[in-house]
């Protein structure tokens, strides 16, 4: 009795001995099968024998029938879907992103005091000496500048001091003092707390005195 060929194996001739496998790069899904079928474009199938091609994975993609494998995005581009035709799905790493490998599924962030001033970067520049980012995922670098003292905040590349109702603790920054505390002069280090008998009306205002801030 002549027997099926078995799904992943085909014949096409007539008085076969032997079923042979379905080459990589096609599928045969269903028994009795006397050609197999190539894997459409945006599929594949990496060994012999498969019963269904499947999609390529992200990061990836193929543009012609019957592949074995799906050809990767290059470096500084990715793929998040599955299934792509086109070398064109490859979307580009936006600024302060990079793609090192190919066949990214994603970007990678560039880390503190590195940089990406464009798009489609496959790794990121370094800050040069002197210079520093403020934080991960930067498209450019900034100057180190030193901290004014105490009390005082950096502007424009001058120390300024900070105003009544404001403090900098560490030369960088004044911030407004906090709900229930205050400062009456300039150059503020810190706030003082309302005294007792007083609470604090309302908060990140300018109050130049304790009558008027609690």
């Amino acid at each position: 009795m002549c027997q099926p060929c078995a799904p992943g194996r085909y014949t096409s001739t007539t008085g076969s001995t032997v079923c042979p496998l379905c080459p990589p790069g096609s599928q045969c899904p269903n028994a009795t099968m006397t050609v197999y079928s190539a894997c459409a474009a945006g599929r594949y199938a990496s060994s012999a024998n498969q019963t269904e091609c499947v999609d390529c994975p992200a990061g990836r993609y193929q543009a012609s029938e019957g592949a074995a494998v799906c050809d990767a995005c290059p470096t500084g581009k990715y793929l998040d879907t599955t299934g792509a035709k086109q070398v064109s799905e490859c979307t580009q790493c936006d600024k302060g992103m990079y793609a090192s490998q190919e066949g990214s599924a994603t970007c990678q962030v560039c880390g503190r005091d590195t940089y990406a001033a464009d798009e489609g970067k496959s790794e990121c520049s370094v800050c040069l000496p002197g210079k520093s980012t403020a934080a991960t995922g930067a498209t450019e670098c900034s100057v180190i500048e030193a901290a004014c003292a105490p009390g005082n905040e950096r502007n424009d590349g001058h120390c300024v001091s900070c105003t009544p109702g404001t403090f900098s603790a560490d030369g960088l920054k004044c911030v407004p003092c906090p709900m229930s505390t205050f400062s009456t002069a300039e150059n503020a280090t810190s706030c003082e707390d309302c005294p007792a008998g007083r609470y604090g009306k309302v908060g990140h205002l300018v109050r130049s005195g304790v009558n008027i801030s609690c």
